[in-house]
């Protein structure tokens, strides 16, 4: 299922990248992903979401 919170939706989005690097040539990325990671941050206080990515 979809990722429960900001951590593991990185995580997964930085294992897929990884991934699909060594299966295409030339640079790969991410369009919008600020908008798809939105929901996750919404509510949550500043040292709250610096607590979640970092520890």
């Amino acid at each position: 299922g979809p990722a429960g919170s900001l951590r593991v939706a990185v995580t997964h989005l930085a294992k897929w990248l990884g991934i699909i690097q060594g299966e295409f040539s030339g640079g790969q990325g991410y369009d919008y992903i600020t908008t798809f990671l939105a929901p996750y941050v919404r509510g949550l206080s500043q040292k709250v979401h610096i607590r979640q990515i970092f520890y």
